[in-house]
């Protein structure tokens, strides 16, 4: 990333109040960040939904380094991914012998209601992961596992947890233990009212987050209702009833050759060719804007 754009990049999240140290936010001076946030809009660029957002604004500047630039005609600021999955779900499909390579479809429906009503209750603190056998052996980029870590923060782990109290972004999402990111943000089942159940099935392993609120300060944050299902078969849905936010990362991580890791459009049809190495969408809704007047610096 050019140092002028590093700087105006700085420049919008002070005016946004954030930063990188910041819990949950993208930390958009990463360089993971960066290669993904420019993947990620070439990706949207090439899918239907994405062309018609487009046709409505004034004006989509050309990308300056690795950072998709977005002219609202007041200012430029960083484009915008709002989520767009609620009522779907996104099946992540093997390809190769233990799931060495995936690609993905996503359809309408999928969330299980009765898995969501009738589950084993997880107990789950705030920043916190429970151990649970899977019941079969559960391939996954080239491995098999038999017990997987449920995360507070809508995700799952193999082989460790990850309780890092660091932002939950896309660099960390891709990186560190295997993972599958049902919806990772900065979430806390501990709250009343929220709860994270289980279904185990001989041919399947269904783990729901049911109205768990996003951590703020204060406590009562916007609740979030999503589900992860992994198959025998090594397939893994992941359904979404109702997302409130525009933040957070969806996908499969080995944890491996993280700089070969791609940002996708979900709502998209998927590449022909398989993934095999973590496969994301980032989510996020900037709201800082840069002046005209500092153009010249990018």
């Amino acid at each position: 990333m050019r140092a002028g754009l590093a700087v105006a990049m700085a420049a919008m999240l002070a005016a946004a109040g954030l930063s990188a140290a910041t819990e949950g936010a993208q930390d958009v001076s990463h360089p993971l960040t960066t290669m993904l946030v420019s993947r990620q809009a070439e990706a949207h660029r090439v899918s239907a939904n994405f062309k018609a957002q487009v046709e409505k604004r004034e004006l989509v500047l050309e990308d300056r380094g690795d950072i998709a630039i977005v002219d609202d005609g007041d200012g430029v600021g960083l484009e915008a991914f709002p989520f767009d999955l609620n009522g779907r779900s996104v099946e992540i499909l093997p390809q190769a012998e233990l799931a060495a390579a995936y690609t993905y479809q996503a359809h309408d429906g999928g969330y299980d209601v009765q898995a969501a009503a009738t589950g084993s209750f997880v107990t789950l603190g705030d920043d916190d992961a429970v151990l649970l056998p899977i019941g079969f052996a559960f391939p996954y980029f080239g491995q098999t596992w038999e017990q997987v870590y449920v995360h507070s923060d809508g995700h799952l782990t193999f082989g460790e947890p990850d309780l890092a109290q660091t932002a939950r972004d896309a660099p960390r999402a891709v990186s560190g233990p295997p993972r599958i990111a049902a919806f990772f943000w900065d979430l806390n089942p501990s709250e009343e009212g929220a709860a994270v159940r289980y279904v185990a099935a001989a041919d399947r392993l269904t783990v729901t987050w049911i109205n768990v609120p996003i951590w703020t300060q204060a406590g009562g944050g916007l609740r979030q209702n999503f589900q992860a299902t992994l198959h025998s078969d090594g397939r893994i849905e992941l359904a979404y009833q109702s997302i409130t936010i525009d933040y957070g990362t969806i996908g499969v991580a080995s944890g491996e050759n993280i700089f070969d890791s791609v940002a996708v459009d979900f709502s998209a049809p998927a590449p022909a060719e398989p993934f095999t190495a973590a496969f994301v969408e980032l989510f996020f809704r900037p709201t800082w804007i840069l002046p005209r007047s500092d153009r010249s610096s990018i």
